[in-house]
């Protein structure tokens, strides 16, 4: 069995890490990272982020059935992609993803993700991040989620 897994916004493929060390050997678990997540350091957009994703797919999986697991953003970039056709995915099983962006809500995550108030509130977080992306600061990585954010309402 095929089973992918999608991370979520500020985040890498790595948080699934402890997850995948748990299930059966005999399971094919595949990591996606998204375009600007990870190693890369793309600009977070959600076009580019969900044309890589179906391609990723296209190669990885072929006509082999697959799962999907996704977290947040990774859910809701499966959902999307299956909605629209453009995969076709056995199942996909979300986890605490948000199916509706509204400007209501991005202005209330514009305030949870705050570069100031993460640096007073949540340095230990801020450090995570900046050891998880690599690629970018924490500050770039927060301000292009925002506009990500952005896009999806």
């Amino acid at each position: 069995m095929n089973i992918l897994f999608l991370h979520g916004a500020l985040s890498s493929s790595k948080e699934f890490e402890p997850l995948i060390q748990q299930l059966p050997q005999h399971l094919n678990c595949v990591r996606y990272d998204f375009t600007g997540h990870g190693n890369s350091n793309a600009e977070i957009e959600f076009e580019s982020m969900l044309n890589e994703m179906v391609a990723f797919i296209a190669a990885n999986f072929n006509n082999e059935s697959y799962h999907i697991v996704g977290y947040s953003m990774g859910g809701y970039m499966a959902l999307y992609a299956a909605s629209k056709d453009f995969i076709k995915p056995a199942s996909i099983c979300t986890i605490a993803t948000k199916l509706i962006w509204d400007e209501q809500l991005i202005e209330k995550q514009k305030m949870a993700l705050d570069y100031k108030n993460a640096l007073a509130k949540a340095p230990a977080f801020l450090q995570q991040l900046n050891d998880q992306l690599r690629m970018k600061t924490p500050h770039q990585a927060i301000s292009e989620t925002l506009g990500f954010m952005k896009q999806l309402a």
